[in-house]
């Protein structure tokens, strides 16, 4: 399975020690330039830059270009570079799944016809196979972190997760 990345979902697996779900789970991983630039440039020093540059190395995670740039401009009047970057590689690669958290991103990948995960979706997906023994934990560490989740989505993996579910 073939997936592309942005930048949110990559952050927060390198943060917490699980980028390596990404390939376990999907195989061929790629992230177009500008999440490269997002994840890695702006940060250098951040710590959770090394698995993400270990992945590059590696050759599990591939850098590709965006080959019809144009096609971008309309998705770049309301998503971020990234997130159009992420959208238009998937649809040029014929990518089955993009992974992306950015709500509004999320909602035009699906109007486009593109199978959406986001990070959680990962880890729901990890856990149910048995990579990861739990969820919640890790969604609660991310949220000291910052990163948004609903109450409701919280809650509804909770649900999931307690015995006899």
């Amino acid at each position: 399975m073939s997936a592309v990345v942005d930048t949110s979902p990559l952050l927060a697996l390198a943060h917490l020690g699980l980028l390596h779900l990404l390939p376990e789970l999907l195989q061929e991983v790629s992230i177009p330039e500008a999440v490269r630039m997002e994840a890695l440039e702006g940060r250098p020093d951040a710590p959770d830059t090394a698995a993400i540059r270990e992945g590059l190395r590696a050759g599990w995670l591939q850098v590709l270009e965006v080959a019809n740039d144009i096609a971008l401009q309309p998705l770049g009047r309301t998503l971020g570079r990234g997130e159009a970057e992420v959208i238009g590689l998937a649809q040029e690669r014929g990518a089955d799944v993009v992974v992306l958290d950015d709500r509004a991103a999320r909602r035009v990948a699906g109007a486009v016809g593109l199978q959406v995960i986001g990070t959680v979706g990962v880890l729901v997906a990890a856990r149910r196979i048995g990579i990861i023994p739990a969820v919640v934990p890790l969604l609660e560490e991310l949220r000291e972190q910052g990163f948004r989740l609903s109450d409701d989505v919280l809650d509804a993996i909770r649900r999931d997760e307690e015995p006899n579910s």
